[in-house]
């Protein structure tokens, strides 16, 4: 049931679809650019889906939409900060790392009757007693598995009817013992909660959600106080929130915003979306990625526009995509596109507090249009580090030929070193979430034609 709101002052901003299993690429040069930013949107799950007709949630006051004109000529000071890149295979320790900070990698060793190859993993969360991880068998049918330290993992106690197959659990999100899972189809959303660290589960009964049917969960994201939902339906967005998936409260943001990502920390949540705001970059307008931040998961506020710095200096249009929380604030990461026939460079844009961000280069100059680039997918964090996680684009005889699993950490989101964890010129290797807590990271994926978890523990 919605829950009944008492006027509230405005608060101080806080201080994925279908699978493709064995995606092939065969590209020009010059078709490079396209190719690097919508191949990862095929494998790991699109923005789009066919869903029901739902009205405008928000209750907020309409925002004119504005365009900002970016000149690709106009050069920005910026800092290039160290990189230091080292490689690994799934069971070595990675090698000079910056600031003194190293993981040791493992890969765990997974049962196929339990993590079946011709199902999928979506996504990963830290509970306080472990890791959750979510995705689907064979048939499309629902499958969450436990682990107390991100290496051995047993399945979780389902509902008894388990979702419908063809119904795809999407995400996970949590805070403390309990743990949100997400996911749905055309018949609607599906809203799993557990009250034990992810080992058991209970159906949220759709009478208790209230999206309307058709609707889809885009992200959630978790505090010890409750959950925030990222909602849409036929291009109406809305965020909600919840202490118990019981009582829901329609959130209050500035404008209409299709949010795509959610996290939180302890200054509160991030949301990051496009809304009324456009760019144009080289002539051609495309909607701003923006940041949202709350206090409370109910009243939102607009951050300072994030900016990007292309390889020259030049000015590029943000692709906000993997947000975390992390030792000294939030990170961001994600594409920079600039004008037509450049090639993107990956970014990581840092704020103390989520409202001011400055951006970060992990990759050094950008990549000529011919040749591989690396795409960063997942973002994770604890009160040690942040790390990242993506993969890196093996070329050959002018086609995309493999994936190696990369991951980025920073002891403070600024300084980053890159290890290559799984991976070589004949495999696809390529994350699809990641979690963090006490030094451990898990990330889940594949490793073609498996699934695939990797585990980094801090030295």
């Amino acid at each position: 049931m919605l829950g009944t709101k008492t006027a509230r002052p405005t608060p101080t901003p806080p201080s994925g679809g279908r699978r493709l299993l064995r995606p092939v690429v065969v590209f020009t040069a010059a078709a490079l650019v396209a190719v690097a930013v919508i191949v990862p949107l095929a494998i790991l799950g699109g923005d789009d889906g066919d869903v029901a007709d739902q009205p405008a949630v928000s209750t907020a006051t309409t925002v004119a939409p504005t365009t900002t004109t970016i000149d690709a000529t106009t050069t920005l000071a910026t800092t290039t900060l160290g990189t230091t890149t080292a490689t690994t295979d799934a069971t070595t320790t990675s090698t000079a790392p910056l600031s003194g900070l190293a993981f040791d990698w493992t890969s765990a060793e997974l049962d196929p009757s339990l993590f079946p190859g011709e199902g999928d993993i979506r996504g990963v969360a830290a509970t306080a007693s472990g890791f959750v991880a979510v995705g689907w068998d064979a048939e499309d049918c629902g499958l969450i598995w436990a682990s107390s330290d991100g290496t051995g993992w047993e399945p979780a106690t389902l509902p008894a009817a388990n979702a419908p197959c063809g119904q795809l659990l999407q995400g996970m999100a949590a805070a403390g013992e309990r743990a949100v899972a997400y996911g749905g189809g055309g018949d609607g959303p599906i809203v799993w909660m557990s009250e034990n660290g992810g080992r058991d589960w209970r159906e949220v009964p759709a009478t208790d959600v209230p999206f309307l049917p058709g609707s889809r969960v885009r992200a959630v994201a978790a505090d010890d106080d409750g959950f925030v939902f990222s909602t849409t339906s036929e291009g109406a967005s809305g965020l909600w929130y919840t202490s118990d998936a019981v009582v829901w409260y329609q959130s209050e943001t500035p404008a209409e915003y299709e949010i795509y990502h959610l996290s939180s920390g302890p200054n509160g949540f991030i949301a990051l979306g496009r809304g009324p705001r456009y760019v144009t970059i080289g002539g051609v307008d495309t909607p701003a990625f923006e940041v949202l931040v709350s206090s409370d998961g109910r009243t939102w506020s607009l951050a300072e526009p994030v900016e990007g710095i292309g390889p020259e200096g030049e000015r590029c249009a943000p692709q906000l995509r993997a947000p975390a929380s992390g030792p000294n604030g939030y990170v961001i990461a994600g594409p920079c596109v600039g004008v037509p026939g450049t090639a993107p460079v990956d970014a990581v844009w840092h704020s103390p507090d989520g409202v001011t961000w400055t951006q970060v280069e992990i990759d050094g100059p950008g990549v000529p249009v011919d040749e591989a680039r690396d795409e960063v997918w997942a973002a994770a964090g604890d009160e040690s580090a942040f790390v990242l996680a993506g993969y890196s684009m093996i070329l050959g005889d002018g086609r995309v030929t493999a994936y190696e699993m990369v991951v980025w950490y920073s002891d403070d989101g600024y300084e980053w070193t890159r290890v290559v964890v799984a991976g070589d010129a004949s495999a696809w290797a390529y994350p699809r979430g990641a979690a963090m807590s006490d030094g451990t990271v898990v990330v889940v994926g594949r490793h073609d034609p498996e699934l695939a978890i990797w585990t980094g523990v801090r030295r």
